[in-house]
């Protein structure tokens, strides 16, 4: 057997499940879904962090959705909000081209990190602060 060589890895996997005991589910099917939104919101919101550190702080990103379309690709539609209007210039760019590199930033690192090509929409009709919005975010984003 070898993990370097990736040799019996199958057998391995069959004699470790024969000695795992049965018994119920611990976490119900969302709990992965909503880890990986988890998980995408903060990542956006650090490569935000990266290129627009001024305003960083008052960048929020919200998942409308995340959805594994394939075993190689991952779905991401995120609002991106910010505190004042002022800012959605600087977080867009000019021409898009702030967002743009945000994106593939983003885009690199998840696929990276998960070993599957992600495909981010974000939706810029929503870009401001909405107090709802903002706090249904922040208690989903900190599950303290």
């Amino acid at each position: 057997m070898s993990a370097l060589k990736k040799e019996n890895i199958d057998r391995l996997k069959e004699v470790i499940v024969k000695f795992l005991p049965e018994g119920h589910v611990f976490y119900d099917e969302d709990a992965y879904r909503q880890a990986g939104e988890i998980f995408c919101s903060r990542m956006l919101r650090e490569k935000f962090f990266h290129f627009t550190m001024m305003i960083s702080y008052g960048v929020m990103v919200s998942i409308q959705e995340f959805a594994e379309r394939s075993d190689k690709l991952v779905y991401i539609n995120a609002e991106i909000i910010v505190e004042r209007e002022s800012q959605k210039a600087v977080i867009i760019g000019k021409g898009g081209e702030s967002l743009k590199k945000t994106g593939a930033y983003a885009r690199k690192s998840l696929s990276t990190s998960w070993k599957k090509y992600f495909w981010i929409c974000e939706s810029r009709e929503r870009m401001e602060k909405q107090q709802e919005l903002c706090r249904d975010s922040m208690i989903r984003n900190n599950p303290s």
